[in-house]
């Protein structure tokens, strides 16, 4: 298989899915689910980014990797974003928790954007280049999932408002699933077959996409309900 060499460096970093999902405090999002994955973490600081030559800085990657053949799937556990009051505030308590809550769902949008992002880049530019034979890079499959808790309502103009913050939140992001048209072609004219692929729009103009086949946000229990099913299963 295309990863088995980047498996075998990474094997150390196997943990139970309960672990990867503690946060800061230790309060872990994920209970009694029998499932591992690596801790993607770990392998982005001390196996892809602990050279000098990057200063101490690493990307910020997703908790969790599961590889299950062809398929790679990021995890990111996000909670602790209820908005939180002060108490001098009280006197215009409604106002408050309106601003909150707005501030609270954009820094959650933009964290989960970058693990996105930046989880795409690493597997991209870092561990495509060293352990993957460039012939096989085409037939991944690339998932992302975000698993969070304690989340306020989203609020996005576009959006009708009966869906759920985990749906707003998936459609917020939909920009970075590879389009799908049979326009579709890979840019094969660089080294690297990059994921990113273009697509031709109506007005002739070329779009480009990230190439992720599955983004989706949910809470808890409907990610468990999703661990016996593709991708995360084969049937």
């Amino acid at each position: 298989m295309p990863l088995d060499v980047f498996r075998k460096k990474i094997n150390d970093y196997l943990e139970d899915l309960d672990s990867l999902s503690a946060n800061n405090y230790n309060n872990k999002i994920m209970k009694h689910v029998d499932c591992e994955a690596y801790n993607f973490d770990k392998i982005v600081k001390n196996i892809l980014f602990h050279k000098p030559h990057y200063n101490g800085f690493c990307p910020k990657s997703a908790d969790a990797l599961i590889i299950n053949g062809k398929k790679v799937i990021f995890i990111e556990f996000k909670s602790g974003f209820k908005p939180k009051l002060r108490r001098s505030c009280q006197n215009d308590r409604k106002r408050v928790v309106g601003e909150t809550a707005g501030l609270k769902n954009q820094i959650l949008h933009d964290s989960i954007k970058l693990k996105l992002l930046e989880s795409y880049i690493v597997f991209e530019k870092e561990i495509i280049p060293r352990y993957v034979n460039q012939c096989d890079i085409e037939d991944f499959e690339l998932h992302f999932y975000a698993v969070i808790c304690d989340c306020v309502p989203l609020t996005v103009a576009s959006l009708p408002s009966k869906n759920s913050d985990c749906e707003n939140l998936s459609k917020s992001l939909e920009r970075y699933k590879k389009i799908k048209n049979n326009q579709v072609k890979v840019n094969k004219g660089k080294s690297s077959k990059s994921h990113i692929v273009e697509s031709k729009m109506a007005d002739g103009k070329m779009a480009k996409s990230y190439y992720y086949d599955t983004i989706r946000v949910v809470g808890p229990a409907g990610f468990v309900n999703l661990l016996g099913k593709p991708p995360f299963t084969n049937s």
